[in-house]
């Protein structure tokens, strides 16, 4: 009957996708790194293959995809699967287009490689085994009612497969079959499929728990290959979005972002351990987190042949880690042209070994050191000065303005692993807020680095609402007397009011940690303006329910629009039990309250809290040393901690000298 000459299968484009780069083209699942690298080996991913014909294909043909070699080299094949539903293949006939140039991301699986004009009928799939009963390929049969061939001349085609393919070479035999000795379209294979990279196992940890933003950290980047890979001489690692690498104390690339990911080129001479060990290899790099978490916090390893940078030999990725700013709260009113004191503290790990604290304020908001403000309860119990960074004297931070950069060598209060500390700032407020409302706090240790920090904080930390009608100045503390440790002393809370403020049902003074409101025992709470109007309905003074604060209520007004708070000066004065421990937040607190229940502060919420606005008050009066008792009970001070106790024939003397004066015994004696 003659030789057959086979027709030509020419296979345009060829791809070996994930699950994941699936899911990217056509589940609009975006991810911007994994599309770019080849499917790990050793799991199960679509292979997809867009070709033509030079002869037509009749129905009852068989479509037949094996892995091969066409020089007779051993080789690992592709191995295929057809467990469920999902991994049948399929075919289908592309539109006059063709093949599209690159993948498109369509979130429809029927467009991403070429768009579908319609589907061949696959009516049966069977795997193809070699002698040893080693699954390398899939004969699937064509078969349709139609008087038209199942192939065309001259279209192009999509065929999808699944298979598991290894880190070897191997090249794609396609062809179809229609029982004749020789097939009627082929394409010799000559298809190469250069094998799939192996998957490393990539470990990425900060050698911190929390990892501060926009900070100098050192991550632990330990990679270890991948099953069967082959030796590699570099690695690339491809970190998120908004890190920068730092090498010998300078930046590697641009520090804010807008590039992309940085990739850090390293080779065989740095890190510790081998990647073709159990323990693997470690590598320790010095980066600045991002200000913020990024979006993709995944960080991968990209390992590549010796001498050629083009070849992959395996690639691993990791979760990664998002970035968790130190707890900062930042207290002043949020209201016009108040001129006084920002109370900030923040709580800072000991490891961080933290020595200066820069602050930094919007713009319309000038803060500064307590020492430049011209009031008379400025605190002077820490070191503070202006900051600019203008010699760049701190690392990865450029020129900032309205910045204090305040010592942390003051007294901070230790509390587990952590330091908790408290300043007291001066701040101006505008009249009405141009550049947002957010802050900056960065911990610079003795090297000037930052390593720990706050950045685009809202404050007041507790407040989101700008209150125009509020005009209040800075309300002021001072006692009667000098405080002493252990004793109760009467506190004065001063406030101006300089236009009268509408809705204020109560005024809240709360005390700091550890001090205590000692009424009634030691006094009462009293206004010594009589003119201000607390309430004369109920009891104005709200004092038991809590030791830490007392409320003054405010009188009812018949009319809402005469429900005003008039303007003026007034005092409160109450009796306070002063404690011998002091605590790290010193300052008290003055708010006005929008509902007489307010209990907190903090509770400043616009829509459910109950507090207008909250001011600071800087407790800057020394407190004098607990009183010392000898072991006869006699009080003494700081200042006779010399005395020693009293002789015993002094002692008696003195205790019948006081019964002869009247004391409680006297009359006994006399009778």
């Amino acid at each position: 009957r003659g030789f057959r000459l086979p027709g030509a299968l020419a296979v345009r484009a060829q791809y070996y996708w994930s699950p994941a780069v699936i899911a990217h083209y056509e589940e609009d699942v975006v991810d911007r790194v994994q599309p770019l690298l080849p499917a790990h080996a050793e799991n199960f991913n679509r292979v997809e293959l867009l070709f033509d014909v030079t002869m037509p294909v009749p129905p009852g043909t068989f479509i037949v995809l094996r892995s091969a070699s066409p020089y007779s080299d051993d080789f690992e094949p592709c191995i295929p699967t057809l467990d469920g539903d999902a991994y049948f293949p399929t075919l289908a006939l592309c539109n006059e287009s063709g093949a599209e140039g690159d993948p498109q991301m369509t979130g429809n699986s029927s467009t991403s490689t070429c768009g579908v004009e319609r589907f061949v009928n696959v009516t049966d799939a069977e795997i193809v085994r070699d002698e040893n009963n080693m699954a390398y390929g899939l004969n699937m049969t064509l078969n349709h009612t139609m008087d038209e061939p199942m192939l065309e001349v001259g279209r192009v085609y999509r065929l999808r497969v699944w298979c598991r393919a290894t880190v070897t070479p191997a090249w794609w035999r396609l062809e179809t079959e229609d029982g004749q000795p020789w097939p009627s379209n082929t394409n010799d294979a000559l298809t190469e499929f250069a094998g799939a990279p192996a998957a490393m196992v990539v470990h990425v940890q900060p050698f911190t728990a929390r990892v501060p933003p926009a900070s100098l950290v050192v991550v632990q980047v330990r990679i270890r290959a991948g099953y069967r890979q082959s030796p590699f001489d570099m690695v690339r690692i491809v970190m998120p979005e908004g890190f920068v690498l730092f090498e010998r104390g300078q930046p590697v690339g641009d520090i804010g972002g807008g590039g992309g990911r940085p990739v850090v080129l390293v080779t065989t001479a740095f890190g510790t351990g081998d990647a073709f060990s159990d323990d693997g290899r470690r590598l320790d790099l010095e980066v600045l987190t991002p200000p913020f978490t990024p979006r993709d916090m995944r960080w991968f390893v990209i390992a590549q042949k010796p001498g050629d940078t083009s070849a992959i030999t395996g690639w691993g990725m990791n979760p990664g880690f998002g970035v968790a700013s130190l707890p900062v709260r930042i207290v002043f009113p949020s209201s016009p042209i108040y001129k006084g004191w920002a109370a900030a503290s923040f709580t800072v790990p000991i490891v961080r070994q933290g020595k200066y604290a820069l602050v930094t304020a919007p713009a319309d908001f000038p803060i500064r050191c307590p020492g430049e403000v011209d009031l008379q309860d400025a605190p002077q119990d820490f070191e503070c000065q202006p900051f600019r960074n203008e010699d760049g004297q701190v690392r990865a931070m450029g020129g900032v303005a309205n910045t204090l950069n305040v010592s942390l060598t003051m007294a901070g209060v230790p509390e587990g692993s952590n330091v908790i500390y408290s300043v007291i700032l001066g701040i101006e407020t505008p009249e009405r807020p141009a550049f947002g409302m957010f802050w900056d706090i960065r911990i610079i240790n003795d090297r000037f680095n930052i390593v720990d920090g706050a950045t685009s904080i809202r404050a007041p930390t507790t407040q989101s609402e700008w209150l125009e009608d509020f005009y209040f100045d800075a309300p002021l503390l001072y006692w009667d007397i000098p405080p002493q440790a252990g004793e109760t002393a009467t506190a004065v809370v001063q406030m101006n009011i300089a236009r009268s403020l509408p809705k204020v049902r109560a005024i809240l003074i709360a005390l700091p940690e550890r001090y205590r409101h000692d009424i009634p025992m030691g006094g009462d709470l009293v206004s010594s303006n009589p003119d201000f109007p607390v309430a004369t309905s109920r009891e104005w003074r709200v004092y038991r329910q809590n030791l830490r604060w007392v409320k003054i209520l405010i009188r009812d007004q018949p009319a809402e629009e005469l429900d005003l708070l008039p303007g003026g000066t007034s005092e409160f004065r109450l009796p306070v039990m002063v404690p011998e421990t002091m605590p790290a937040r010193k300052e008290w607190y003055l708010a006005l309250c929008r509902y007489d229940t307010c209990a907190d502060i903090d509770n400043a919420d616009p829509f459910a809290g109950d507090v207008f606005l909250s001011f600071p008050l800087p407790n800057i009066r020394p407190v004098r040393a607990p009183r010392v008792f000898t072991n006869y009970q006699a009080a003494v001070t700081g200042a006779s901690k010399g005395l020693g106790p009293l002789h015993p024939t002094c002692a008696l003397a003195a205790f019948l000298f006081w019964l002869g004066c009247g004391g409680p015994a006297s009359a006994a004696v006399r009778g």
